[in-house]
C-alpha cells in the first residue's frame, strides 16, 4: 500500500460496512484513514482512524473532510440526501481521484416505483458521468439487516416476519468491505461493477434456524399476515412503494436471488457463510443473562474457539479456553484406540504431530451448539512424512465434540475421517 497516494475517506464509517472498511484499511497497513461522521463524540472507531465532522447532505460541511483525500469509500444516505446528490457528488469528484460506491444489486434494473434501488441507480449515473475513477460494489441482501430480529431472538425465541420463504443470498458486511478495500487500494478494478452476494441462498425461516443453531437458543419462525407485513414496511417506506415491495418479496419466494462468484474472483477465497456472520454477531443475539457472573455462554466459547483456530492461535485455546481438568479423547495415529490426554499431554501431542508432517491448509466450519456442548468440523490438507517436502499430500477431516463448563472447555472428543490423497 502506497501511503503517498493521499488520505482514504470513509463515509458511513459508524455503520456496519463503512466500519469494516475503516478497520480493514488499517489492517492492510494504511495510516491515513479518515472517517466522515455527523457526531464525532458519539463515534466508536478503531484507534488510528481520524474522525472529521461532516454531513453528506450538506456540501458546505465537507471541505475539511476532503482535504488531502484521493480515494473515497462512499455510503450514500439513500433517500435522505437524494435532492443534493448532484451537487455533493460533483464536489467530491472534483476533489478526489477515485470513488468506490456501496450500491445495490437492484440498481442495474431499478424501476421508478422502487425508491431505494432508483436512488442507487441515480448515484451510479452521476458518478459515471463525473469523470472520477469509480467502482460499484453492489450488495444483495445484507446479512446485517437480520439484526432487526435481535430483540425478538433475545426476548422469547419467536421471530415474526412476513414471507417465511423469501430467499436471499445474504452477504456478510466483511465481504462487501473487503471487495471495496481491494478496489480502493489497487488499480485493478476501476470501472468494475461487482454483484457481491453470500455463498448460499437461504429463506428467512432457514436463517432463523441457523441463528438458533449457532447461538444455542431455541428459536422458531412465525410468519406475519400480509397486513402485518404492510404495516411494518410503512415504518420506513413511502406509501406508494409498499405494494411494489410486497409483490417483489412474493416473487422472491418463488425465484431466488442469484449467488455470484465476485467475492471469490476479487479476494481469492469463498464468500463468508451466514453461519460465520451469526457467530461474528453473537453479542447482538444472545440475551443479557447468557453471561452469568462473567462466565461466557457455550455459544461464545464456541465462536472464540473457531476464531482462535482460524488464526493459528493454539496457545489462546490452551491458556484461556481450556479448564485445568481438561481432557482430550483422541487417537495418536487416527486409526488406533482413543487415548485420554490432559492439557500437558495435549501440548506434547501437538508437538509430536508438528514434527511428523506439514499442514498446508485448514478449513474450519462454524460451530453447532447444543446446550453445554458444541461440535466443529475441521478439514486439513497436509503432508505426513519424515520428509514433508517429498511425502504424499492428503486431505482428512475430523469432528471435535466439546463440553463446556463455567465458560471453559472441559472435554474434547475427536472423531477422525479416513484421509484421501490430494494431487
Amino acid at each position: 500500500m502506497n501511503e503517498n497516494e493521499g488520505t482514504y475517506l470513509v463515509t458511513g464509517a459508524t455503520g456496519r460496512v463503512g466500519g469494516q472498511v475503516a478497520r480493514q484499511l488499517l489492517d492492510a497497513g494504511a495510516t491515513n484513514v479518515r472517517a466522515l461522521v455527523r457526531d464525532p463524540s458519539a463515534a466508536r472507531l478503531p484507534a488510528g482512524v481520524e474522525v472529521v465532522r461532516g454531513d453528506l447532505s450538506d456540501a458546505a460541511s465537507l471541505d475539511a473532510a476532503l482535504d488531502g483525500v484521493t480515494r473515497v469509500f462512499l455510503v450514500w444516505p439513500t433517500l435522505q440526501a437524494d435532492a443534493v446528490a448532484p451537487r455533493v457528488l460533483a464536489l467530491i469528484a472534483d476533489r478526489v481521484r477515485r470513488v468506490v460506491y456501496l450500491s445495490s444489486t437492484g440498481a442495474g434494473a431499478a424501476e421508478p416505483n422502487d425508491p431505494v434501488n432508483a436512488s442507487h441507480a441515480r448515484v451510479e449515473h452521476i458518478l459515471r458521468e463525473s469523470g472520477v475513477e469509480w467502482t460499484f460494489v453492489r450488495g444483495g441482501g445484507f446479512a446485517g439487516n437480520d439484526l432487526a430480529w435481535a430483540e425478538q431472538v433475545r426476548g422469547g425465541g419467536v421471530v415474526r416476519e412476513g414471507f417465511a420463504g423469501w430467499r436471499r443470498s445474504v452477504v456478510h458486511e466483511a465481504d462487501l468491505a473487503a471487495v471495496g478495500v481491494r478496489a480502493l487500494t489497487t488499480d485493478d478494478h476501476v470501472g468494475a461493477v461487482f454483484a457481491v452476494t453470500g455463498p448460499e441462498v437461504l429463506s428467512q425461516a432457514e436463517r432463523v434456524r441457523i441463528i438458533g443453531e449457532v447461538t444455542g437458543l431455541d428459536l422458531r419462525f412465525e410468519e406475519q399476515t400480509p397486513e402485518e407485513t404492510r404495516e411494518a414496511l410503512r415504518t420506513w417506506l413511502p406509501e406508494d412503494a409498499v405494494e411494489d415491495t410486497m409483490a417483489e418479496m412474493a416473487t422472491m419466494t418463488r425465484v431466488s436471488e442469484p449467488v455470484t462468484a465476485d467475492v471469490a474472483e476479487v479476494l481469492g477465497r469463498p464468500a463468508l457463510p451466514y453461519r460465520r456472520w451469526v457467530a461474528d454477531h453473537l453479542a447482538d443475539f444472545l440475551p443479557e443473562n447468557a453471561v452469568s457472573e462473567g462466565v461466557p455462554s457455550t455459544a461464545r466459547v464456541a465462536a472464540e474457539y473457531v476464531r482462535a483456530i482460524e488464526h493459528g492461535d493454539v496457545r489462546a485455546v490452551l491458556d484461556r479456553m481450556t479448564a485445568p481438568d481438561y481432557v482430550l479423547v483422541a487417537s495418536d495415529d487416527m486409526v488406533g484406540s482413543p487415548v485420554e490426554f490432559g492439557v500437558d499431554g495435549m501440548e506434547r501431542r501437538l508437538e509430536a504431530v508438528a514434527g511428523t508432517g506439514e499442514i498446508h491448509g485448514v478449513e474450519v466450519d462454524e460451530p453447532l451448539v447444543r446446550g453445554d456442548r458444541f461440535a466443529v468440523r475441521f478439514t486439513f490438507v497436509s503432508t505426513v512424512s519424515t520428509s514433508p517436502r517429498t511425502g504424499p499430500r492428503r486431505a482428512y477431516a475430523e469432528i471435535s465434540l466439546f463440553t463446556v463448563r463455567t465458560g471453559r472447555i472441559v472435554r474434547e472428543e475427536v472423531f477422525h475421517q479416513r484421509p484421501t490423497a490430494v494431487r
